[in-house]
């Protein structure tokens, strides 16, 4: 039977393409498994990746990219974009019979999660993991959950035991902090473009946004969570969500 994997190209085979080609020969070393390059990006910039999937010498089967006309034109990147393109990978996973989907987007895998009953992977395994377990547990799709951390799962286990006033002051946190963070990084974005922009000063012009951030976070370590970035953040808040009652 041929098991069919793929892979997001930005942010998850760019983040590694040394360690993601070593785990690609791996399992294109079993007989029957194709490899997918699955990106959201349109089809005008196949040829620039096809060359980077050269230079990293990364095999794969098919390369599939969001068909043309490509409806995002706009400056901004926005979380509607981001549905859309979870979308259009959900509806390729399910025509092409694809069973393993590496993808460092959460909100990709959130509505991938909802459309496909597939095991969907983080580039983070990589923390946790060797190379040849993620080989072994793709191939055996033994484990539905083999990216959550140790950390997340003791996060899980506490939040499992709180009060139900408890688990509202701790998804209302995160929600708080996800919010100040995707201004904060929209912000970032924003001020690449200007002349003259450097770090300090967005990080001036952010002071209190950061000092919110940084309160919450201290109000979510009194509740055992600890994070640190807006996919970390969201991805919590995604899965807290769920065992919240």
């Amino acid at each position: 039977m041929i098991k069919k994997i793929s892979f997001d190209f930005d942010g998850t085979l760019t983040s590694d393409p040394r360690r993601f080609k070593f785990l690609i020969d791996l399992l294109k070393s079993d007989p029957g498994v194709e490899i997918f390059v699955l990106t959201g990006r349109p089809k005008s910039e196949e040829s620039n990746i096809k060359k980077l999937l050269s230079e990293w010498k990364i095999s794969y089967d098919k390369l599939i990219s969001y068909p043309e006309p490509y409806p995002f034109t706009k400056v901004k990147w926005d979380s509607y974009m981001d549905i859309k393109i979870g979308d259009f990978k959900a509806d390729v996973i399910n025509k092409e019979g694809i069973t393993v989907h590496f993808d460092d987007n959460c909100i990709h895998k959130n509505v991938i999660k909802k459309k496909t009953d597939i095991l969907l992977l983080s580039p983070e395994i990589y923390k946790h993991s060797s190379i040849r377990e993620i080989k072994n547990k793709v191939l055996n799709q033994s484990l539905k959950e083999i990216n959550m951390d140790t950390k997340t799962k003791q996060i899980i286990k506490n939040y499992s035991n709180f009060s139900s006033l408890e688990k509202k002051k701790v998804v209302g946190y995160l929600e708080e902090l996800s919010r100040l963070y995707r201004d904060f990084e929209d912000y970032c974005e924003m001020k690449k473009t200007e002349v003259g922009a450097t770090l300090e000063k967005v990080k001036v012009d952010c002071r209190n946004t950061m000092f919110k951030m940084s309160e919450i976070r201290n109000k979510l370590k009194k509740y055992g969570v600890e994070v640190f970035d807006l996919t970390e953040s969201l991805t919590l808040l995604s899965t807290l969500s769920k065992n919240n009652g």
